[in-house]
């Protein structure tokens, strides 16, 4: 399932989302925080058009299939027509991610101790 969200970048604003290439064609977001995905998910009636965790990223204002130069739309870009997909095999590789980065951060925190 594919669908689109259209996001306005406020000066200073950030995204609040952290990405990982996938084949090098599509960003697969991991994680969520405070920023302009979250505030574009509290203002949508139709929470079917909410942008999750597990969703991934195909096109960016334009740009398809090229995972490099979509996450440089999405650094650049003021305004942000995203064509994401959502589907379970992205919901997976999320929670696989999620746990990754809790296993780093867990190592780093013994290594400080």
């Amino acid at each position: 399932n594919e669908y689109t969200s259209q996001l306005q970048r406020y000066e200073g604003a950030q995204l609040g989302i952290k990405t990982l290439g996938i084949d090098g064609s599509q960003l697969l977001i991991g994680l969520i925080n405070d920023g302009l995905v979250a505030d574009w998910n509290k203002s949508q009636p139709d929470k079917s058009v909410n942008i999750e965790v597990g969703d991934c990223i195909v096109e960016v204002n334009g740009v398809r299939g090229d995972a490099h130069r979509m996450r440089n739309e999405l650094v650049k870009g003021t305004v942000l027509e995203l064509r994401l997909r959502r589907d379970s095999a992205g919901r997976l590789q999320a929670y696989q991610f999620h746990l990754s980065s809790l296993e780093h951060d867990a190592a780093a925190l013994d290594r400080v101790r």
